[in-house]
C-alpha cells in the first residue's frame, strides 16, 4: 500500500477520534468544517481590529473588558453643558469632532480621564453602525431578546440608536457593566453615567470659524449619530467650510490606525469570560448548515436563533459577570494570554497559506506544474516539520503519519492537559476552537504533503495542481482569518478606496 494511502487512512482515523459523531460525513474530507470552531477562532482572533469586524460585521461574540485607568476618552456636542447620565464616547478626538463637524454650529470637545479600570462589554462586529443587514443582531438578542422583523434601512426602530442605548444602559446595572465598546468608524463607548468613573480634564471650544448654524445634519440628541457618507458621494451634506469638509476623512484616518493586530489596545478585553453565539447554539448551528453558509461568515446572522438558546445565551453572561463582580473585575497577570496565542497560530499560518495560493496560482504548464509541486512540497512541510516525525525512509511514513495530526492540532493547546491551571468554560471553548480549527488546516496540509512526496521521480500535471488549489483555497476561505482580507497594494496619501 502507498505511504500517502496509508497516511490519509490514519489521518481520517485521528479526525474520527476528534469530530463529534452527529457531524461526521464519510463523503467529505472536510467534515471537520460542519463545525464551529473555526468561526469562534476566527472571531476570537479579530477582536477589536476594525478591518476584519468591517469584512464581518455581523457581529456574534460578546466579550467583558476593562478600560484602563488613564485612558483618554473623547465627547463633542454643541453645548458646554459636560453629559450627566448616558452618552457617546469616543478613544479618538478626531471621532468626536467628525460627528460634530457635520452639523454646523457650536462645538465643544470634552477630554476626559479613566480615574480607575471602567467596566464595559464589547460586542464584535461593525456593532455600532446602523444597517439592516445583521450588524445589532447580537444587542438586540441580548437586551430585548429577539431580532425585530421587519427591518427596513431606514425604519425608525433601526436609526434610533439612541432609545436602544438607554435601553441598554438601563439594565446595565443588573447586567453588571457600566458602559458598551462599539465599532463604527473607529470605536466607541456608549457610557451610561458620565458622574461615575471619569473626570472632566478639559473643555475646549472647536467651533468650525467657517461654518453657520443651518448647515449640515439637522439637530439631534447629543449622540455620535452615525458615520456621514464620505466622499465621493456624499460631500454635499457638509458645510463649505474646509474644516467640516476634512474632518470625516481625519475621522477615517484615526479608524486605520486600529485596521489589524493589535486593533483598539485601549480596551483590555477578558477572553476567559467571552461569550459567543458560535459556542454550542445548536439552533444556529443547524441553520448554518440549512442554509450553506458554514464557510461564509459575511453571511452568518443570528436570525433562525431558537428562544430557548437566546435565553442560554444571555445566562451565560449574566453568570460570567455576576462572577466578575464578585472578582472586583480584577486583571490577572497569571492568566492565559489568549490574544498573543490567537495571533502565534495566524502568524505560524497565514503567510505560508498566502504563498502556497500564489504558487499554485502562478503554474500553468507542466514544467511549471512540477516546479509549482517542489515548492508546495517544501511550503507544507515547513509548516508541518515540527510535528512530522520523519522516518529516513519514505515507505514508512505511515509510522510516523498516525500521530502528525494530533500532534499539529494540538499543538498549542497540549500543555493545558499536563498542567494544573484552571480554566473557565469560554477557555474551553477556545481551547476547542482552536483545535478543530487547526485539524481542519493540519489535515489539509497532510494530504498535500503527502500527494507530493508520494513519487520523487514523479512528473505532476496541472490536475494536481489543481487539485492542491482547490484543496487550499477552500481551507483559506473556511478559515477565514484577517490577514487575506487586506490589499496586497495599499492605498496611495489621502485615498479612501
Amino acid at each position: 500500500m502507498k505511504a500517502s494511502k496509508l497516511i490519509t487512512k490514519t489521518v481520517v482515523i485521528a479526525i474520527n477520534l476528534w469530530i463529534p459523531i452527529s457531524s461526521r460525513n464519510a463523503s467529505d474530507p472536510f467534515s471537520i468544517f460542519q463545525q464551529s470552531s473555526h468561526l469562534l477562532f476566527a472571531s476570537a482572533a479579530s477582536l477589536l481590529q476594525q478591518a476584519p469586524n468591517s469584512y464581518f460585521p455581523n457581529g456574534h461574540s460578546i466579550v467583558p473588558g476593562t478600560i484602563p485607568t488613564g485612558t483618554l476618552l473623547y465627547h463633542a456636542c454643541s453645548t458646554d453643558q459636560a453629559p450627566t447620565g448616558f452618552e457617546w464616547l469616543a478613544f479618538d478626538p478626531e471621532m468626536s469632532y467628525g460627528v460634530v463637524a457635520g452639523r454646523g454650529g457650536p462645538a465643544i470637545l470634552f477630554t476626559y480621564l479613566a480615574k480607575r479600570p471602567l467596566r464595559v462589554i464589547y460586542f464584535d462586529g461593525n456593532s455600532g453602525a446602523l444597517r439592516p443587514t445583521g450588524w445589532l443582531d447580537s444587542q438586540y438578542l441580548l437586551f430585548y431578546s429577539e431580532i425585530p422583523t421587519p427591518e427596513g434601512s431606514s425604519s425608525p426602530e433601526l436609526m434610533d440608536d439612541y432609545s436602544r442605548a438607554k435601553e441598554m444602559c438601563e439594565q446595565s446595572q443588573q447586567w453588571g457593566f457600566e458602559g458598551v465598546v462599539r465599532m463604527n468608524v473607529g470605536f466607541e463607548v456608549i457610557w451610561c453615567d458620565f458622574t461615575m468613573g471619569l473626570e472632566l480634564i478639559r473643555r475646549i471650544n472647536i467651533t468650525d470659524p467657517f461654518s453657520s448654524p443651518g448647515y449640515g445634519f439637522p439637530p439631534t440628541p447629543d449622540s455620535p449619530d452615525r458615520a456621514p457618507e464620505f466622499p465621493a458621494g456624499g460631500l454635499s451634506v457638509f458645510p463649505s467650510s474646509p474644516f467640516a469638509i476634512t474632518a470625516p476623512w481625519e475621522w477615517q484616518r484615526s479608524a486605520t490606525w486600529h485596521y489589524e493586530s493589535p486593533g483598539e489596545a485601549r480596551v483590555q478585553l477578558d477572553y476567559s469570560s467571552m461569550v459567543s453565539f458560535y459556542d454550542g447554539v445548536d439552533s444556529l448551528a443547524r441553520k448554518r448548515i440549512q442554509d450553506h453558509t458554514v464557510a461564509n461568515r459575511r453571511e452568518q446572522r443570528l436570525l433562525g436563533i431558537s428562544p430557548s438558546d437566546v435565553k442560554v445565551v444571555q445566562a451565560r453572561l449574566r453568570k460570567i459577570l455576576a462572577q466578575k463582580e464578585k472578582e472586583g473585575w480584577t486583571t490577572c497577570a497569571d492568566k492565559v494570554d489568549w490574544k498573543t496565542l490567537l495571533r502565534t497560530i495566524t502568524n505560524h499560518y497565514s503567510g505560508r497559506l498566502n504563498a502556497m495560493s500564489e504558487v499554485l496560482n502562478l503554474a500553468n504548464d507542466h514544467l511549471n506544474a512540477t516546479a509549482g509541486a517542489l515548492s508546495i512540497r517544501q511550503l507544507t512541510y515547513g509548516a508541518l516539520m515540527p510535528y512530522f516525525d520523519m522516518a529516513d525512509d519514505k515507505s514508512n511514513l505511515s509510522d510516523s503519519g498516525s500521530t502528525t495530526l494530533s500532534h499539529c492540532s494540538k499543538a498549542f493547546t497540549k500543555a493545558f492537559y499536563f498542567t494544573s491551571l484552571s480554566v473557565t468554560p469560554s477557555e474551553k471553548a477556545l481551547i476547542g476552537a482552536i483545535e478543530g480549527t487547526l485539524t481542519g488546516l493540519c489535515q489539509t496540509l497532510i494530504e498535500v504533503f503527502v500527494e507530493t512526496i508520494e513519487d520523487f521521480s514523479k512528473d505532476y500535471s496541472m490536475n494536481d495542481i489543481l487539485r492542491w488549489k482547490n484543496k487550499i483555497e477552500n481551507l483559506i476561505k473556511w478559515l477565514g482569518w484577517p490577514e487575506w482580507h487586506g490589499c496586497s497594494k495599499k492605498c496611495g496619501k489621502d485615498v479612501s478606496y
